[in-house]
C-alpha cells in the first residue's frame, strides 16, 4: 500500500509533508527524553495541520504530551485531562487506529483490565509498532509481573526494530534479574554503542559505574553529560546528587 490508503494495518495519509513531519516527530519520541519529546510536539501539530484527518497524528501527539510531563515526574492525570480530546479526534477519524490505542494504553489512568484491553486491540490491529510493543511489554513486565508473558512481546519488539535503543534498554533491565549486575551493566553499554545519547541508559552507567565499581569521577562524568542531554528531566540529577553526597 502507499501514502493515502491502508499499507498493512496503518493509517498514513495522502499528504506527503505530513507523513514526512510525522515521521520527524516519531524519530524524537523514540528518543524517550523531556527534550526531544517536546521537540516532537510542533512535528505531529504540523502533520495535523497539513491534514486534519491524519489519525496517527493525532494519537503521537498525545503520546508526546504525555511522554514529556512522565519524564518531567509531573502529575499525569490533569494532562492525560488536557490532552484527551486528541485521542478521541483520532479514533473518530479511524476506530482501527491501533496507535491510538497504544498510546492511551501506555498513559491511562484507567483500570490494569481497560489498558490490557487498549494493548490487546493495539495488536491486533498493529502487530508491527515496535514502541507500542515494547511499552506493552513493560506493561506485563513491571505492572502485571508477568515476565514469562512480557519476554515474547519484547522479543518481536527487538525483531522490528533491531536498532530501537528503548527495547534494548528494557531487555537490560529484565537481564539484570537473571544474569547479575556485570552482565547488566554490559548489557547497557551495549545500548549506549547503539545510541551514545541515550540518556535513560547514560543514567544507568552512571549509577553502575558509582555503586559497581566506586568510580566517582567517572560516574560524574557521565551523569553530568545526561543532564546537558536532557536538563529537564529530573533522573540523572537525582543520582548525581546521590553520587555528590
Amino acid at each position: 500500500g502507499g501514502l493515502g490508503r491502508r499499507s498493512g494495518v496503518f493509517q498514513r495519509t495522502g499528504n506527503v509533508e505530513a507523513y514526512l513531519a510525522y515521521l520527524r516527530g516519531r524519530a524524537l519520541l523514540g528518543r524517550f527524553s523531556v527534550a526531544e519529546s517536546d521537540a516532537a510536539v510542533p512535528y505531529f501539530e504540523k502533520a495535523i495541520a497539513l491534514d486534519p484527518n491524519f489519525a496517527a497524528a493525532y494519537a503521537s501527539l498525545y503520546d508526546a504530551r504525555l511522554q514529556a510531563a512522565s519524564w518531567r515526574h509531573q502529575d499525569l492525570e490533569p494532562v492525560r485531562q488536557q490532552h484527551r480530546s486528541l485521542i478521541d479526534r483520532a479514533l473518530a477519524i479511524d476506530p482501527d487506529a491501533g496507535e491510538a490505542y497504544f498510546a492511551r494504553a501506555m498513559w491511562a489512568g484507567t483500570s490494569v483490565d481497560a489498558r490490557m484491553a487498549d494493548f490487546r486491540r493495539g495488536v491486533a490491529l498493529e502487530p508491527s509498532n515496535g514502541r507500542g510493543l515494547t511499552a506493552y511489554a513493560e506493561f506485563l513486565r513491571w505492572e502485571l509481573e508477568r515476565p514469562e508473558d512480557a519476554a515474547p512481546v519484547l522479543q518481536r519488539a527487538l525483531q522490528i526494530d533491531p536498532m530501537s535503543p528503548q527495547a534494548h534498554f528494557d531487555a537490560a533491565m529484565v537481564s539484570l534479574d537473571e544474569v547479575g549486575a556485570g552482565a547488566v551493566e554490559r548489557n547497557m553499554v551495549e545500548v549506549l554503542e547503539l545510541d551514545p545519547q541515550f540518556v535513560p541508559a547514560l543514567e544507568k552507567v552512571g549509577l553502575y559505574r558509582w555503586l559497581f565499581h566506586g568510580k566517582l569521577a567517572d560516574a560524574v562524568q557521565i551523569l553530568e553529560h545526561a543532564i546537558a542531554l536532557d536538563p529537564g528531566n529530573p533522573v540523572p540529577r537525582h543520582t548525581a546528587m546521590a553520587v555528590y553526597l
